[in-house]
């Protein structure tokens, strides 16, 4: 990667950086005592031995990182609010394995029904950018000698509205729509295709409490996911002239949450969901995800969460060639093993500083080997919220 090249990346995340926290800055300053203002940030140091997730073959070199997080939320009133999220890893030998995530939200709530009901309606923006490092090569992305390396940062933006009732003191329905519009970076002129899409999401839950201490929750949701003009495939991966690619999404999960007692809790979740495509069934998939998170509170602010996640997507068809773009990803399974400590460190003016280790471990294997990979990353550093 040239030195222009790295230049020019990094002024455009510091760009998106600066702009997230000019946000921030405002809605902190417009605060007043009679508008709540909830800011919790994070900032730590951490190791990461296979940043692009690469198959042993390519020795994947590690690297330590520095990575901050930052939350905005604030309430104008009791029905209208804003939320600012930021969360940045910055890699200290290699750029390329950069992450940068911002996220700004408004949205406007409203009590119907005698308040048995909560409706929200909000608007909100995600960019992400991060360097694209092919899975079979262990290099910086290129397409018929051009630097792609921008090919899945995007921009998204998505209304949404959901409606909340409470049909007595053990029962809660919700339904929620969203529709997403998102924008990758272009290079139709190499001759790649456009993977920008619209997307409808439609979603219904029923939680039910069997006691203060259990509570299930089963849900199903359809979704609907159009391309602007990327081409379908037929059954031999070829694309299909004139028929753009859409998709159609069935999934359905439950969730749970049990309390052993105050200072521990088990929440577990489980989900399916079943992909179509709108031609041959190249990009038929089936998709199982289960996790589960323990948490274990010492006392008020010292605490221990074990978390695992076992994920297994299935491709109905056999790849007949390696493949470079995000939703023909091959079938892959595997897991991640989560432990994360925190405990008061210190106080500053009255504001509680935290201190946290996370670790973390990945193992997946695929059909093809260049996605199989193992993982670990740890991190340390200091959190406060106020």
């Amino acid at each position: 990667m040239s030195k222009k090249t790295q230049l020019a990346k990094r002024a455009k995340s510091v760009s998106h950086l600066s702009t997230s926290l000019s946000a921030a800055a405002l809605a902190m300053a417009v605060a007043t005592p009679a508008m709540a203002t909830d800011v919790h940030i994070s900032s730590g140091l951490g190791y990461d031995d296979n940043p692009y997730r690469l198959n042993e073959a390519f020795k994947p070199e590690s690297d330590t990182y520095w990575r901050n997080k930052v939350r905005i939320k604030h309430d104008f009133n009791k029905n209208w609010y804003t939320d600012a999220r930021l969360d940045s890893s910055v890699y200290a030998d290699d750029s390329n394995a950069d992450t940068l995530s911002t996220h700004i939200e408004a949205g406007y709530k409203t009590r119907l029904l005698d308040n048995k009901a909560t409706l929200t309606t909000s608007l909100a923006h995600k960019y992400f950018d991060k360097t694209f490092v092919s899975r079979f090569s262990g290099q910086e992305y290129f397409y018929k000698g051009n630097n792609a390396s921008d090919r899945y940062d995007y921009q998204r933006w998505t209304p949404e509205i959901d409606l909340t009732y409470r049909l007595d003191k053990n029962n809660r329905f919700k339904a929620s729509f969203d529709y997403r519009f998102q924008a990758y970076e272009g290079y139709t002129d190499l001759g790649l295709s456009n993977l920008d899409y619209e997307q409808a999401k439609l979603k219904f839950e029923w939680r039910h409490r069997f006691n203060k201490n259990f509570s299930i929750t089963p849900n199903i949701e359809l979704t609907k996911r159009s391309h602007d003009e990327r081409l379908a495939k037929d059954a031999l991966g070829k694309n299909i002239p004139g028929k753009v690619l859409s998709y159609d999404y069935q999934g359905a999960g439950v969730k749970s949450f049990y309390r052993f007692n105050k200072a521990t809790s088990l929440s577990t979740s489980f989900k399916y969901i079943q992909r179509n495509d709108n031609a041959s069934g190249y990009y038929d998939t089936e998709e199982k995800v289960f996790s589960t998170r323990l948490l274990h509170k010492f006392d008020k602010n010292t605490r221990l969460t074990l978390g695992l996640r076992y994920a297994d997507l299935d491709y109905q068809r056999q790849l007949f060639t390696d493949v470079e773009t995000e939703d023909e990803t091959p079938s892959t399974e595997g897991w991640r093993v989560q432990a994360k400590y925190q405990q008061h460190a210190f106080s500053v003016k009255d504001v509680p500083v935290s201190w946290y280790a996370d670790a973390n471990y990945y193992d997946y294997t695929a059909e093809i080997n260049a996605y199989e990979y193992d993982r670990v990353k740890l991190e340390s550093g200091l959190s406060f919220k106020f």
